[in-house]
């Protein structure tokens, strides 16, 4: 199973063939991935980076980047354009054109821009820049989808039987129940989007249809109720136990 999930992913990947900027470039990880996907045709990467730095790297480590784009913030002709649309983005919090200059000269910010400016179809980001800053860089540049009011995160855990994914065990710590109905709902998205399954969607708790009564337990209910009435096309319930969700 696990095996033929990767492989169905690379293959729709490939297909796709999409550009994908890399700002945590300079990393030796990143770096060898990259070259990897370049090697087998599985997306276009850009690099976002200071060039000198990261050529140096992958001479260091032997990794041939001639054939891979490198896009230098601080040289980019569209850096003017991209400052500018920064501050119209961030100037009611305050930010001067100044401050949306430097911040834009960032890779990450940067790699963000392009990607709101349609030059690349994605962004993956993380080896080197912390959570926050990966979600700091996203929010400044891009935003949330319309109609969605809350960050968050999933894991994809694929085992040799199946694929389960867990949100959000990254962003949110403490949901209220409208947000944890929406982080389903985004993370039921992803299933379909990724995966092409149907979801199933399992609100979990450490109590099983009330047989724990505590105020944790009557929020995962209050939000089993919330997405039970806004997203009816999919079939969820809960609250649930682990052993309850995952065991038939």
């Amino acid at each position: 199973m696990s095996q033929e999930v990767m492989q169905r992913l690379f293959a729709r990947a490939t297909a796709l063939h999409r550009r994908i900027a890399f700002p945590d470039a300079e990393d030796e990880r990143t770096l060898r991935a990259v070259r990897e996907l370049a090697d087998r045709g599985i997306v276009e990467p850009i690099l976002v980076g200071n060039e000198e730095r990261i050529t140096a790297l992958a001479q260091q480590h032997n990794i041939p980047l001639t054939d891979i784009p490198i896009v230098s913030p601080e040289h980019a002709p569209q850096r003017e354009l991209f400052a500018e649309r920064l501050w119209h983005r961030r100037r009611h919090k305050g930010m001067s054109l100044q401050e949306a200059r430097q911040h834009s000269q960032h890779p990450l910010l940067f790699a963000g821009l392009l990607l709101d400016a349609g030059e690349v179809d994605g962004c993956v980001a993380g080896s080197l820049s912390t959570t926050a800053d990966v979600l700091r860089a996203a929010l400044w540049s891009v935003g949330v989808a319309p109609g969605i009011s809350v960050v968050s995160s999933y894991f994809l855990m694929v085992f040799p039987d199946q694929v389960l994914v867990y949100a959000d065990a990254g962003v949110v710590p403490d949901p209220t129940p409208e947000e944890l109905a929406e982080i389903a709902y985004c993370t039921a998205q992803n299933v379909e989007r990724v995966l092409q399954e149907e979801p199933r969607i399992a609100f979990l708790s450490f109590s099983t249809k009330g047989s724990a009564q505590h105020p944790l337990v009557e929020k995962v209910q209050h939000a089993v109720r919330i997405f039970q009435q806004r997203y009816p096309q999919y079939l969820a319930d809960g609250e649930l136990q682990g052993d309850a969700a995952l065991v038939p």
